[in-house]
């Protein structure tokens, strides 16, 4: 174009949305975007401001912080980076361009309607994730410290963490590399709030009425946040209730809870000459300090496998052998039937040069194989006669509405003792294990075909999954219910098949049955909308005049205005008002006051001016009369030059300044020469 070329057809510019699967850490830019706000005057005071998210969709793409003093939230009309995600919640995936949210699945392609499943794989189908949910007991071993509940490994998703039971101590968010808190530091307890940590929103509420102190967040998180508690000067247990969602290869928790630890040696290799033993480790649970199994810690590095000499007697000095003692195992026979008993061994040294023979423990013989003897044997005389029935069920239960159905009967195993006294014979009668009855004919049947009446519908109340809405006020605290469901259960029996599906049906159907106990849960109501307030350079729409000649400046007004915009919900609106320059000082370039320009040539001046001195005195000699300052007509004209504008003057005609009025002349009075004399 410049040079009476064309533009090139099309577009200046392309872009396209893209998915970086490189990344090894994660870096807010929206915390980064916040952190220039510690140095400006946003709100009166000092501040630390620290990312949020927008409270109206249409400024999810403006740059949106929390003060961590005041818990202030201030969006401001900046967009943030291109490429930030719109929201901290909901679907991640959607990103800001040019101050706008754009729709952008997981798979990174724009206008996509793939999502996340819960376990954050995209496109997924939920099964790729597990559960971790427990209970902790955290006991303080001293006053006023910081205990660590648990670690919550990046990519966690649907977070809750609450204490059972009320207690003095308070929870505290900390990042384990750099140890900044998230929440709770510098052993104050925060005040209920939702916040972002860890590129994930939270919600934190302390203990009030019949709430717990709890943390919830949808996730996921970033980064790894460790859950600690803070143990007030009362030291009392707390228990925790724990639960959050991670891929099924995540082993975080067992590796944080379980641990080897040494146990002992492994016995010496060699009963003569020199051997090895071998350290023996146990896994421990590390909060009871309990020892448990070894594949608790398969997750964990194989603990050190360290080996030591050790030195038994010379070899063919002596040797071991198993030798039989003179008792046996207890009869495992019944009263008054037969059975089986095994017969005792000890280890023995044999001294070859002495002769000598020596108890010693069992561990020398380890390396033999043990021996087995076993004789028969009477199991000790019963106290009485001993017999075992089956006990029938008179009642059957009742039979299932519909053809084809069963019914059943409780038969038991009972054992009856009778025992001969001076009074006659006594049965004692007691339930046994069935497999005592099992040698008996004929057992009973507990089972038997009939047909019941004809099914009538049976309805019934079924609490559901899910919650109704909160019924909080904006920001502030209340319940959710879970939502009940009228069901009719007994279709699949009316059908005549083994099981039944029930169905849901009008709620009307349900009003005469008795509901069930409600389930609600704590909520926080949406965030109440506050007003917005900024502050932008105003300028009037009109310049100044230029003035005539070249080399000129023209101004217009540049004033800064304080602007109030209220949100919808309260009726919108905004107020504007003036206020002091330096409130606008912060913003990135004010506009300019002032402009060069070139005005018209400039036009002659006329005008009468008075001249400096008197005329001649009109008066004869030595008489009184007048003196009279003349009026000439002179012509102006404006000149400019470096700058500064000067005045240029000249005498012409009286006939230039006949329309002008004619000032009032100015006069004195004199006096005459003085009159010549004669002699």
């Amino acid at each position: 174009p410049a040079f009476d070329g064309k533009k090139c057809a099309g577009v200046d510019s392309a872009w396209d949305t893209c998915v970086n699967k490189t990344c090894q850490s994660f870096t807010d830019s929206r915390a980064g975007e916040c952190a220039v706000w510690d140095g400006l005057q946003i709100r009166y005071g000092t501040h630390k401001w620290q990312p949020f998210q927008a409270q109206e969709e249409s400024s999810q793409c403006k740059q949106t912080c929390q003060s961590s003093y005041s818990r202030e939230v201030v969006t401001i009309d900046v967009h943030v980076q291109d490429g930030t995600p719109c929201s901290y919640t909901g679907n991640n995936s959607n990103i800001c361009r040019d101050g706008k949210c754009l729709t952008v699945g997981c798979d990174g392609e724009l206008n996509s309607t793939k999502r996340e499943d819960m376990c954050g794989v995209c496109g997924g189908d939920g099964s790729t994730c597990k559960v971790v949910e427990g209970t902790l007991t955290k006991r303080p071993k001293s006053e006023k410290e910081y205990l660590a509940v648990i670690t919550l490994p990046s990519g966690s998703r649907n977070i809750h963490v609450e204490e059972t039971s009320r207690s003095d101590q308070f929870f505290a968010l900390v990042d384990p590399m750099y140890g900044s808190f998230g929440l709770g530091g510098d052993a104050k307890q925060s005040a209920a709030l939702q916040f972002v940590y860890a590129g994930a929103m939270f919600e934190y509420t302390r203990s009030t009425g019949s709430l717990n102190e709890s943390i919830v967040s949808p996730g996921p998180l970033k980064t790894d946040v460790q859950v600690m508690l803070y143990a007030n000067s009362v030291m009392q247990d707390a228990s925790v209730l724990f639960r959050y969602s991670v891929p099924q290869d995540d082993f975080t928790f067992e590796m944080n809870k379980f641990a080897w630890k040494f146990k002992t040696w492994s016995p010496c290799s060699v009963t003569c000459g020199t051997g090895e033993q071998t350290i023996q480790h146990a896994c421990v649970d590390k909060d009871s300090g309990q020892e448990t199994a070894d594949s608790s810690c398969g997750f964990l590095k194989a603990p050190r496998q360290d080996t030591v000499r050790c030195t038994r007697e010379e070899c063919g000095l002596t040797s071991y052998n198993y030798a039989m003692s003179n008792d046996f195992e207890a009869c495992d026979a019944q009263c008054g039937k037969e059975g089986l008993q095994t017969q005792k061994f000890f280890c023995e040294r044999a001294e070859q040069v002495s002769g000598d023979y020596t108890r010693v423990e069992m561990e020398f013989c380890a390396h033999l194989p043990p021996p087995s003897i076993v004789r028969q044997c009477r199991g000790p005389p019963c106290t009485g006669s001993v017999t075992f029935e089956w006990r029938v069920s008179e009642t059957w239960s009742v039979c299932p509405c519909g053809e084809n159905n069963t019914q059943t009967r409780n038969v038991t195993c009972q054992k009856v003792t009778s025992t001969v006294t001076s009074e006659g014979k006594v049965d004692t009668v007691e339930e046994a294990d069935v497999m005592s009855c099992e040698d008996l004919p004929d057992k009973p049947g507990t089972s038997r075909a009939c047909s019941g009446l004809p099914c009538e519908p049976v309805y019934r109340w079924t609490v559901t999954e899910s919650y109704g809405p909160c019924d909080a006020a904006c920001g502030q605290t209340g319940t959710q219910t879970r939502e009940l469901v009228c069901l009719e259960v007994n279709l699949g029996e009316r059908a005549g098949q083994d099981t039944h599906v029930p169905q849901p049906v009008p709620h009307n159907l349900c009003l005469d049955t008795q509901k069930p106990p409600e389930k609600t849960r704590a909520c926080t109501g949406d965030p109440c909308p506050t007003p917005v307030t900024y502050f932008q350079w105003a300028v009037s729409d009109a310049w100044s005049a230029c003035p005539c000649g070249e080399g000129n400046t023209q101004s217009r007004h540049v004033t800064c205005e304080k602007v109030v915009s209220q949100p919808e919900a309260s009726g919108g609106g905004r107020t504007v008002e003036r206020a002091d320059s330096d409130s606008c000082g912060h913003l990135v370039e004010r506009p300019a006051g002032s402009r060069p320009c070139d005005g018209p040539p400039c036009k002659p001046i006329y005008r009468w001016e008075t001249m400096k001195k008197y005329g001649l005195c009109n008066a004869p000699c030595g008489k009184t009369g007048k003196q009279v300052k003349r009026l000439i007509c002179k012509k102006a004209v404006l000149s400019k030059k470096d700058g500064r504008v000067t005045e240029v003057t000249a005498r012409v005609h009286g006939r230039f300044c006949r329309k002008l009025k004619r000032p009032r002349a100015q006069t004195r009075a004199c006096l005459g020469d003085p009159c010549p004399t004669t002699r």
